[in-house]
């Protein structure tokens, strides 16, 4: 009788593990270039940004463009079906911000990334496996 709870038990899992929606996600340098995106969270904390403030927008050349809280930033990045991902040679132009310190944050930690992952409508950008920046595709 427990051989079969048992077994019943290791098929629902296996069941829900294989109609999970993380089993959706996509990577790839394809999948980042089509939208822009908005920042939600910052290492795990909600972040409730208005318009078009803390985006990302990474295009098919290389080359990736954003907003702070009033800097606009852009460089090149890399990256690679694996779900690898840096930036290279970021620039920003540099006025005084009513929030720098939020603004500061979010440049330190977009320094911090070596990963990324697509799930939907949901990009991940990791460092060391950690989600550190969750955006949303706009």
């Amino acid at each position: 009788m427990k051989v079969i709870k048992l077994f019943t038990i290791a098929a629902l899992a296996v069941t829900l593990a294989a109609c999970c929606s993380c089993r959706n996600r996509t990577k790839g340098a394809g999948s980042l270039t089509t939208n822009g995106w908005q920042l939600m969270q910052i290492e795990g904390e909600s972040f409730a940004a208005t318009g078009e403030k803390y985006s990302l927008q990474f295009g098919s050349d290389g080359r990736f463009s954003g907003m702070g809280d009033c800097n606009r930033i852009m460089g090149g990045y890399t990256s690679a079906p694996s779900g690898s991902l840096s930036f290279e040679g970021a620039a920003g132009t540099r006025m005084l911000c009513s929030d720098q310190q939020s603004e500061d944050r979010f440049l330190r930690v977009l320094d911090t990334v070596d990963g990324y992952r697509v799930d939907g409508n949901t990009l991940l950008l990791l460092s060391g496996g950690r989600t550190v920046l969750v955006f949303k595709k706009v």
